[in-house]
């Protein structure tokens, strides 16, 4: 018997004894309703994820950082002077990389 016949064999068992599992523990198989709800919940949660990510990257994007034209090392989430040299803080470019010493 191959790889594959011997997964199929173990899958099947699996799948055989969550069914005996649920009809011993509830008395009945779950309807196909409740598992299409569960799946929408399912997809629904997903949507929702994906959406919170979204909008994380999004304000991380649109976030402005501000660093000393002398001292590329000095970063600010707000307009500032350098404690440094007390130059004023410039708003970074965007796609920018920042000078690491």
């Amino acid at each position: 018997m191959g790889e594959v016949g011997m997964v199929k064999k173990v899958c099947g068992a699996i799948a055989f004894g969550v069914t005996v599992m649920l009809v011993l523990t509830f008395g009945e198989l779950p309807s196909a309703s409740a598992i299409h709800e569960q799946d929408q919940r399912t997809d629904r949660r997903a949507a929702q994820h994906r959406v919170k990510k979204r909008k994380k990257e999004n304000r991380r994007r649109r976030s402005v950082h501000y660093v000393c034209p002398m001292h590329p090392d000095i970063r600010s989430k707000s307009h500032g002077t350098c404690p440094k040299c007390l130059m004023n803080l410039v708003a970074e470019k965007r796609g920018a990389k920042a000078v690491r010493h």
